[in-house]
């Protein structure tokens, strides 16, 4: 297989993925927007909830600036 058509496959399994991707829970726009903090495995044991961040639209200003809440 050649370059250009590993490139081609590649572009092609990036748009299907964006495509099948579930909606986002916040903000309601295909893909998943939560970024998840790496836990411990004393705190996956614990059942600690996990600790991330959204990275909707909705979250932010134009100038990419986390709005306060």
């Amino acid at each position: 297989m050649n370059k250009k058509r590993r490139m081609k496959n590649r572009a092609t399994a990036r748009q299907l993925a964006k495509d099948t991707a579930p909606p986002c829970p916040e903000c309601g726009q295909k893909g998943p927007h939560w970024v998840g903090v790496p836990m411990t495995l004393a705190d996956l044991l614990s059942g600690t909830e996990p600790e991330g961040f959204w990275l909707c639209d909705m979250f932010y200003g134009p100038d990419g600036k986390r709005l306060p809440f």
